[in-house]
């Protein structure tokens, strides 16, 4: 007989997450999108876009809160806070500027000095600079010229994490219950107290959280995850809301025998599985439990995702607090290489590992990864990013079980022998998923704190995050010659609204250039669709 040594767990403390509760990542309470976990970006970001917006909010709380209730504007760069919250930002002002010192003088000093280094106009030796460099910068930059004698500046971005200048410090998990569809804009609207929250502060990466990211899916005892992330006797019956006895309802099944299943769970994030493999493009879907058939949510993600497939460093395509709660399940994540060490670029291996993401793999234009029934290839992606010198942006090719497809994301064909050169390439496809969010937004949105020379509103205006027209999409499907087309990723979900801002009418241009790209489908025997919600889709 075997006797039991150890305390037997009270079923009564065994608790799950509740489905519908958010773990909001936060750095600095502004909600984590993928350039907030670089450390380049996250400085520049910090300094040249939200102490400024917190500055101008309290220079006229009023006007802010006269629009913040106007849907067309909630993408605009202003806060979307009521004035009785002013005191509040005026404290976080006051502690991102003490705390983040280093991390504000760094953005000043790297923008000074790539201004001063485009300056140089003679093709002499640049080595004097690295005598002048302020202490914020030593030993973390490199000074160069191109093969037409143009100064550029690198930096070592490998060497920022952990450092000074890291936003680990800064990093927090707030729970929250509020619907998807009200959440503030990621961009605009740090996060502020609320009693309805539960805040947790500690860095992404701790594998403390690895118990509370298991209870989505996994009963865990209440009382050793409260020791385990320290939260005090005080806050535990707060904390315990956000938890339940009962089970998720899951349809996480794998497809049986030797089907294969394409799940498209909204906006970019398609999920393929066979019995023997799963492959997950561009993880994002909702929390919140919807009536309709076909409805899938975060639960309905697979135990085993073998492969995690993101397509570029875009805040709805790399979204930081579904990918860290999937990192007990993901075998390895793939991602582009990225232009080293420049302003607008960063690392999304190095992005990945600071959320405690280890296996990450990068890949160059054409590589190949095989699995047993197929194989994946990463291929060259034109356009949506304004023409910066970006080269963390790749379309994924699928050959799996026969199925072949392409996933282009927010491709814009404006040179279509690209298309043609890949079609040659990989051969017969069946199925193409295409972005045409048509009508993106001007350079600076995004980009803005990474320029360090003036724009003008002409120039900022053309050069735009913009995918693919009609014109252009149906001069790709010509190259590609695919026997059917899924328009995605046009952020129509009501779910996604805190992450797109978008609010189609009838007429807007991404509405009326799918439109037209499915009828001159038709015209041409190709099956052709624009996606919107959950489903399960057939692909034969």
């Amino acid at each position: 007989m075997t006797s039991i040594t150890n305390k037997q767990i009270d079923q009564r403390d065994l608790v799950y997450l509740r489905p519908n509760v958010k773990l909001e990542l936060l750095t600095g309470r502004w909600y984590t999108w993928p350039h907030l976990l670089s450390p380049i970006q996250y400085a520049l970001n910090l300094a040249f876009r939200q102490i400024p917006m917190i500055e101008a909010y309290l220079a006229d709380p009023q006007s802010h809160a006269n629009i913040m209730n106007d849907s067309d504007l909630k993408s605009a760069p202003i806060l979307h806070v009521d004035t009785e919250n002013a005191d509040y930002l005026t404290s976080l002002l006051t502690r991102l500027q003490q705390d983040c010192s280093p991390a504000i003088r760094f953005a000043n000093d790297i923008s000074n000095l790539d201004r001063a280094i485009v300056g140089q106009r003679t093709a002499g030796s640049l080595e004097h600079i690295y005598a002048t460099l302020p202490d914020s910068l030593r030993g973390l930059v490199e000074v160069t010229r191109d093969h037409c004698n143009q100064p550029a500046l690198r930096i070592y971005e490998e060497l920022m994490f952990g450092d000074c200048v890291d936003s680990a410090p800064q990093q927090e998990i707030s729970l929250t219950t509020l619907p998807d569809k009200e959440r503030p804009f990621f961009l605009n609207t740090p996060r502020l107290l609320d009693t309805a929250r539960f805040d947790i502060r500690i860095p992404f990466r701790d594998s403390r959280y690895d118990m509370l990211i298991t209870s989505r899916r996994h009963p865990v005892s209440f009382e050793c995850l409260c020791n385990t992330l320290n939260i005090n006797h005080i806050s535990r019956n707060h904390f315990r809301e956000f938890f339940t006895h009962k089970p998720p309802i899951r349809r996480a099944e794998p497809p049986c025998n030797s089907s294969f299943r394409l799940r498209y769970f909204g906006h970019a994030c398609v999920l393929l599985e066979t019995p023997d493999i799963s492959i997950l493009v561009d993880p994002m879907t909702t929390w919140d439990p919807h009536n309709e058939d076909g409805h899938l949510k975060f639960d309905d993600f697979p135990d085993r995702i073998d492969y995690v497939f993101i397509t570029h460093n875009h805040h709805d395509h790399f979204v930081p607090e579904l990918l860290w709660q999937l990192r007990d399940r993901i075998g390895t994540v793939l991602v582009p290489i990225n232009n080293l060490g420049g302003l607008a670029d960063p690392s999304m291996r190095l992005a990945l590992n600071s959320l405690g993401i280890v296996n990450v793999e990068v890949m160059s234009p054409m590589q190949k990864v095989v699995f047993k029934g197929g194989e994946l290839m990463s291929l060259p992606f034109l356009g949506e990013h304004a023409e910066m010198s970006i080269y963390a942006k790749h379309a994924l090719h699928v050959n799996l079980l026969g199925h072949s497809l392409l996933f282009l994301a927010d491709s814009r064909c404006v040179d279509r022998i690209v298309y043609r050169r890949i079609a040659k390439r990989i051969g017969s496809i069946n199925t193409v998923f295409l972005g045409m969010e048509c009508d993106g937004a001007p350079l600076t949105w995004l980009y803005g704190p990474y320029l360090t020379s003036v724009v003008t509103r002409s120039e900022d205006r053309s050069r735009r995050l913009s995918g693919s027209n009609a014109t252009q999409a149906s001069a790709l499907i010509e190259e590609l010659n695919p026997a059917r087309v899924y328009v995605y990723a046009m952020a129509m979900e009501p779910w996604l609204s805190y992450l797109a801002g978008l609010s189609y009418k009838p007429g807007s241009p991404q509405l009326v250039e799918s439109d037209k790209l499915i009828e001159w489908c038709a015209g041409r025997g190709i099956q052709a669709r624009r996606l919107n919600g959950c489903e399960e889709l057939i692909v034969n």
